[in-house]
Formats: C-alpha cells, structure tokens, sequence
C-alpha cells in the first residue's frame, strides 16, 4: 500500500510539474504583467538584443536574438520555460559561413521558422540570406544551399535585409536595401518554397523598390494575391509602394505607385512597423514629430493605398499625442484589435528612464479603454532598460513582449500581457 502511495504521488506530483511546464501564464486584468510567466512574471531569454518573436499555433513562443557574432533562436512553453527538444537545450546558434551574422527578422512557414540576416564577409562587406529551420531548431539542408540562399542583387557590391514574409503561394519575400560605392536602393527579392531565387519576379528573382536612399523598411503581402506592400522612411518622410506579384510597381497605387503618408500637425513621419489585416488592409506604425518630441501613431490603409476611414474617421490615429513614444512594433489579436508597442522616455522624481508602453485600439480606431489605463499600460522595467523588440500574440490572449535590458549583462527579457 504505502509503495502504491509513492507511486500514485510521484505519478501526481509529474502530472502537476507538466501542467505546470505547459499552461498558460495567469493575469487577472488586462493589460496587467503575468506574475506567473517564467515564475517571476518574466523569463530571462540571454544575452544579445531581441530581434523578432513569433508564436506558434499550439502557444509556444520563438525569439530571435543577436548575441555577439552570431544569432540565437530560442523556443520557449507557454509558462516561459524553455523547449529542450528544441535545437540544443532550447536554442539554436546560428552563424552563417562561420562569419558574423546579424539577425534582421523571421517568419513562420508552416513548422519551419525563415529567418533573414546580414553576414559580414571580406571584413566590412555584407550580404543579405535568408536560413530555414525546421521546427526542431535545425537547419534545413533541403532549402537553398544547405539551408541559406543569399540574396545580392547582380551588379551591387553588398545588401542588407531588413524583414522576411511569407507569400500567398508559400514563396519567401526578402525585402533589403543593395548598395554600391555610389548608391543605395531597398528590394525585394522572392525565393521558392526549395530555395531557389524565382526568376520569374523582377530582374532574375529581385525587384526594386524605389530609387530613393531608405532605412526603417518593412513589408506586406496584398491577400488574393495583389503583390506587396511595402513601408520605407527617406529624411523623415514616410512612403509606402506596392509590387505587384510580378515585381513591377503597380501604378494604381496612391500616386504612380507611391503614397507619401502625411499627418496633420506633424512635419516628421517615420514609418517602423507594417502588418496585414484582414479585408485587403494593412496596419503601419508611425513615429511623428513636431519639434523634438516624438509621438506614437497608427495608420489603416487598403491595398490601392487610400486611408480606411472607418479607422479612427480618417484612417490616422495618434495613439498618445501627449506621450515621448517611439514605435517599436504592431500586433493584431483575435478580436481585430490593434496592439502598439512603443519605447517611452520618462522622468520619475527628477530621473530620467525609460520604460515600454503597449496600447490597445479596437478596430474602429478607438482607444480601448478597459485595456490597463484608458488604453495603455506603461511599464518601467529599470534605469537600464533600453529597447523593445518584438511583440506577438498567444492564441491564449496573451501579449508577450521582448525586451532588452543593458544592466548587467545586456540581456533580452520576455513578458507575458494579458489582452
């Protein structure tokens, strides 16, 4: 008897222990900060800056991470803790070539992760590649040329990426900026499920995107098939363009294929952040200045460029026009509603720190106002904190931001927000 009892606990305490492993982190309001996430309402992710963070289907959490030399993905339960069947002991390091490599952004292609990044060859010379992983953590040597494509558009002497997205027939999308000694231009290039450059978009595989000298680049897919949208910023000016599935600039987009976005009141307007939406839409986070001061703004656009004005009247919405805010990221959970990730700049008693701030607004362009404070939660980490990452949402109805802390050891940090 008493050996059934040994038996019939230790079966119990293993049962409890992979609850425990595999729930979902526990907040009692919106907009609060799990306490139970990771045990300590956070989990230490390690050392390097967050880069990107997707999550799966089944709620487990990927995060992409620079950490010196080369980038780390990392897997992580819904609790926080880490998936040790992934990669090894739940990380994968990966250095392209055995050369310095930066990771810039990835995407989810069924159970594989894409991940597209910079290596620095020759000594100061970069390239853009695009790796696949499996959904093991492994490098998928039936992508590419054992598992990497790079991406170097002929005649241009070196790249860089900048995001990476999946189309509507499972092909890779790379958008990056090439350069040579005298000019710069973004471009996309598409890749096949199989990893080769498709020939049939643009010029053998890459499509320019704008002659102009561009940074802060993100792009989008049209549903049905449209071709892409994509954002860029040009000496604080914002533009947004759309390819069309052949590579050409689709001319019945805004003004000859290209919408300068404006905001009244505002002269700076730099696009950070670009999403899909439902209904042949996308969702671009702006950063907008008069003076020095910035502020956090939204826009909703359909897919010929016009603003969506069943958005906030006009399609413009400046999320908190009395808040230091720069956008960091854009999210959309199950319910349509927008998710703002932002760096704030704040003094407490005379100090001067920082801190992130998550907004929420519904799909009408409101803000919502059981969502922490009248829509908006601000969190102050430490006098360390520097920067935000990433933001993606759980089917859980969780938020999990990534962050990145300089003090002690410049380590990313997740946290779970409930939504």
């Amino acid at each position: 008897m008493k050996r059934r009892c040994v038996t019939f606990c230790t079966a119990g305490i293993a049962l409890i222990a992979a609850i425990a492993l595999t729930a979902s982190p526990v907040a009692a309001d919106r907009g609060d900060v799990s306490t139970t996430f990771g045990g300590e309402g956070f989990e230490v992710d390690g050392e390097g800056a967050p880069v990107d963070i997707l999550v799966r289907a089944s709620g487990k959490i990927v995060t992409l991470r620079d950490a010196g030399p080369h980038l780390v993905l990392s897997k992580y339960r819904p609790s926080g803790s880490l998936d040790t069947s992934f990669g090894v002991r739940g990380s994968t390091i990966f250095s392209a070539f055995d050369a310095p490599t930066t990771g810039r952004a990835m995407t989810l292609e069924g159970d594989a992760i894409v991940v597209a990044f910079d290596v620095a060859l020759d000594g100061a010379r970069h390239e853009a590649g695009v790796a696949r992983f499996t959904g093991d953590g492994i490098l998928d040597e039936t992508f590419g040329t054992d598992g990497i494509v790079m991406l170097t558009p002929a005649g241009l002497s070196q790249s860089n990426a900048r995001d990476v997205m999946i189309d509507w027939y499972g092909r890779v999308v790379v958008l990056g900026d090439a350069s040579d000694v005298v000019s710069r231009s973004p471009f996309l290039a598409r890749v096949s499920p199989a990893g080769v450059l498709d020939t049939s978009f643009g010029v053998d595989g890459f499509a320019l995107v704008s002659p102009l000298v561009s940074s802060r680049l993100g792009v989008a897919v049209v549903q049905g098939g449209g071709g892409y949208i994509v954002a860029f910023t040009e000496r604080n000016l914002g533009y947004l363009t759309r390819i069309d599935r052949t590579g050409r600039i689709y001319h019945g987009f805004g003004l000859g294929g290209v919408r300068r976005i404006e905001i009244a009141g505002y002269t700076t307007v730099r696009l950070s952040s670009l999403i899909q939406l439902g209904g042949r839409r996308v969702a671009v986070g702006v950063e907008v200045a008069e003076g020095s001061t910035p502020r956090a703004a939204v826009l909703v656009l359909h897919a010929d460029g016009s603003f969506d004005r069943s958005f906030s009247g006009d399609g413009r919405l400046v999320v908190a026009p009395r808040s230091a805010l720069r956008v960091r990221a854009l999210a959309v959970d199950a319910q349509g509603r927008l998710l703002v990730l932002s760096r704030r700049h704040l003094r407490v008693d005379g100090v001067s720190t920082s801190g992130i701030t998550v907004s929420s607004v519904r799909a009408d362009g409101t803000r919502d106002s059981a969502f922490g404070d009248n829509g908006s939660r601000t969190f102050m980490l430490s006098r360390s904190f520097i920067d935000a990452g990433g933001l993606a949402v759980s089917p859980a109805r969780f938020a999990y931001v990534h962050t990145y802390r300089e003090y002690p050891n410049g380590e990313s940090e997740l946290y779970a927000i409930a939504i």
